[in-house]
């Protein structure tokens, strides 16, 4: 009879312990899932993320066919569709001829001398021109030429450690630019610039013009830089609060025309811009 009871509680043991594995093994399995939900559900919004930004109304038609269709940015996430505007300016760029480069500059070169922006102004501050974009050296020969004083940017050092670097222009002799030298870009960069009268800090005049670069404009004026935000710092919170008679003028390729942008809080609109038109070039 013991015997028998003994036998009963052993089995009932066996099969609970049994339902307690079975019960483990199931919760085990429930857990795997839910981190296979989690991980499918931030693959899928991630994706999302990709698609909506695929599907963006940014649309640049890269092949230009005959360069009448011009890139069209949209008005989605002003970031986003910045970085993706870039991109694409950048390769139709990198795809121009360095003839049609100097073509296009020769062009804007000659706009330029007759735009009323420049014949009015005495002090005029202008950009050393990258391989990218629309070469200066001529203009900034003719800019000394003419009875004019010449200008170009410096990231002048912060005075104190609150301070941030800031973006000023230094007095340019044409004949100074034997004396300079090239950095990474190829760009031509002052070896002394402490020697140099800067335009804002000491005699106050300012400037009359600055002409601007820019990765790309849109006709009425908007701008889009490289992202460094050191020019649109210096037109937004320096030069049009401090100096609001000093006109800004883009110069561009034809490549770096769009039709619309997005803008933000550090976007800035130049008062006009110059760029070849391609029919000019056929």
């Amino acid at each position: 009879m013991w015997t028998s009871r003994f036998f009963c509680v052993f089995l009932i043991c066996i099969v609970f312990e049994l339902n307690i594995s079975e019960y483990s093994a199931s919760q085990k399995v429930r857990k795997k899932s839910r981190k296979m939900s989690k991980r499918q559900y931030i693959f899928r919004r991630s994706q999302t993320n990709l698609k909506s930004l695929h599907d963006s109304p940014l649309k640049l038609d890269v092949a230009l066919k005959g360069e009448k269709n011009k890139p069209v940015a949209g008005r989605k996430d002003p970031s986003l569709l910045k970085i993706a505007l870039r991109q694409q300016v950048d390769n139709l760029v990198s795809n121009m001829t360095q003839k049609r480069q100097k073509e296009e500059s020769d062009i804007v070169h000659e706009l330029l001398l007759e735009h009323p922006f420049y014949k009015n102004s005495t002090r005029i501050g202008i950009f050393m021109g990258k391989a990218d974009e629309i070469r200066t050296k001529k203009i900034i020969k003719d800019i000394c030429n003419d009875n004019k004083q010449c200008f170009i940017p410096w990231i002048r050092p912060p005075d104190g450690p609150e301070d941030k670097p800031l973006m000023t222009f230094l007095k340019l002799d044409y004949e100074d630019i034997k004396k300079f030298s090239r950095d990474r870009d190829k760009v031509y960069v002052r070896l002394f610039p402490a020697m140099s009268t800067d335009a804002f800090k000491y005699s106050g005049k300012g400037l009359d013009l600055v002409i601007v670069p820019g990765r790309a404009f849109t006709r009425d004026g908007k701008r889009l830089g490289r992202g460094d935000t050191m020019w649109s710092k210096f037109l937004t919170y320096f030069l049009k609060k401090k100096f609001r008679n000093c006109k800004t003028l883009g110069l561009a390729l034809s490549c770096q025309i769009v039709t619309d942008m997005p803008m933000d809080k550090h976007s800035v609109k130049v008062d006009d811009v110059i760029y070849a038109d391609p029919e000019e070039l056929r």
